[in-house]
């Protein structure tokens, strides 16, 4: 029998996972995520229709705390996305699929640890499941973050000897199919068609919702990427990623995903918020520098919304790029009960202004006054900006903000310097994000 796990499992899990890298999110969102009386402990399949299915054996999940239940579902994701179903390595000789299936185990664990941050004490017996340390006698000897084919040929020149159990454990079920009937452990049988088209949606939509520099790094990351046989080694979801990566632009709802992650996390800290309609489902809740025709007008800010200031150059090389500035507005008004967006232009001077108005072509510029705005700000509503999205060429004074990583250039690709930019800020070549 199979049943989903409950709303607020799901929330929880959604809340942290991210932690380790936006992928593992990313997966878990799109996966569909169920208790299966047939998995004694975890499993993943790879549907036809084009979402990966997380299995889960009730008890075993149960008994996990949410760090351990967040290292079973980076490990999951890890097999799908190296395409461990479909690389069984028994072309070496001496393979098992049992050793294969230890030595896949090895690979994703140990990259948990060393490349995403997971702290291994945080999974309690952590001894009986399949690392380095575990496998091996001579440990030390072994190296890190390498393919499961090197950790295959270690384990067939040091197999168990005869007369002694099986040692360590693989973390979850291998060769589920999505029926529910089981294959032999490792035996990678052939996708069909359409499992291979499924594989391949999944890593377009994965290479979708990742920012490029998200993207790059975890390519680097992956182990498989260092085989010599690079060419074989890597897996279909690993060479569709890295094409993907060539021509990928960022989306401007990414640059500013942590910052909304971070109120939502604080809102789901306070249950109550989600009670008074006040609070949250009140209209539209904003100053009238930046009022909306026909949308009512509240003179404060509310405690629970993140203040965000838009700057737009004036200077006559950026007047161009004017549509980016209401784009920004709209990808930060379309989430209102989160933001609270406030407009500004300036040159050598700064000058609040709602959608709309009609605006003049400047003349010098100056960023020092950004600065000063902010603190103004601060002084107005308790708060520095959470966020301050500047776009211009780069070319005007030096500034010093009170908090330079809050700030993000949008630079026009044409005539640019970041010279200028504080060295902790954000910058991106407008012709590089999409909205």
């Amino acid at each position: 029998m199979q049943r989903p796990l409950s709303d607020a499992e799901l929330l929880e899990i959604g809340a942290s996972i991210e932690d380790y890298h936006s992928i593992f999110y990313k997966f878990f969102e799109m996966s569909s995520v169920m208790f299966d009386d047939h998995v004694p402990t975890a499993c993943v399949c790879f549907l036809k229709h084009g979402k990966p299915e997380l299995r889960l054996g009730e008890k075993f999940w149960v008994g996990l705390n949410l760090r351990e239940r967040l290292f079973v579902i980076c490990h999951e994701c890890l097999h799908v996305l190296l395409d461990h179903g479909i690389r069984n390595g028994l072309e070496i000789p001496g393979a098992t699929p049992e050793l294969v299936n230890k030595a896949q185990d090895i690979t994703i664990n140990e990259m948990i640890v060393d490349l995403f941050g997971y702290d291994r004490e945080d999974l309690r017996n952590w001894q009986k499941y399949c690392w380095i340390e575990t496998c091996f006698e001579n440990h030390v000897l072994i190296k890190r973050n390498e393919t499961f084919i090197y950790y295959l040929k270690k384990l067939i020149e040091e197999p168990p000897k005869e007369g002694e159990d099986d040692g360590p454990t693989t973390l979850d079920e291998h060769g589920l199919q999505p029926d529910g009937s089981s294959t032999s452990p490792g035996t990678g049988e052939t996708e069909t068609p359409g499992e291979q088209e499924a594989r391949e949606g999944i890593a377009e939509e994965l290479a979708g919702e990742l920012t490029a520099q998200e993207l790059g790094d975890l390519l680097k990351a992956l182990p498989e990427g260092l085989d010599p046989q690079a060419g074989t080694m890597a897996g279909r979801l690993e060479q569709v990623l890295a094409k993907k990566a060539k021509k990928l632009k960022v989306k401007f709802s990414h640059i500013i995903r942590k910052l909304k992650k971070t109120s939502m996390k604080e809102e789901d800290r306070d249950v109550e918020t989600f009670t008074h309609e006040d609070r949250r489902f009140s209209d539209v809740m904003r100053r009238s520098g930046a009022t909306l025709p026909g949308k009512n007008e509240v003179p404060r800010l509310l405690p629970d919304r993140l203040l965000t200031a838009v700057f737009m150059d004036i200077s006559g090389s950026c007047m161009d790029y004017f549509d980016i500035f209401e784009k920004v507005f709209l990808a930060f008004d379309e989430e209102r009960e989160i933001f609270d967006c406030r407009l500004f232009i300036f040159d050598t001077v700064v000058k609040e202004v709602r959608p709309g108005d009609n605006i003049r072509v400047g003349g010098g510029t100056s960023f020092n006054i950004i600065e000063t705005k902010c603190l103004e700000l601060e002084q107005e509503t308790g708060r520095y900006p959470d966020c301050c999205v500047i776009i211009t060429d780069g070319y005007g004074t030096e500034v010093k903000p009170k908090a330079p990583s809050r700030w993000i250039f949008l630079l026009t690709p044409k005539e640019w310097t970041e010279s200028l930019i504080p060295m902790k800020s954000r910058k991106f070549f407008i012709n590089q994000i999409t909205f």
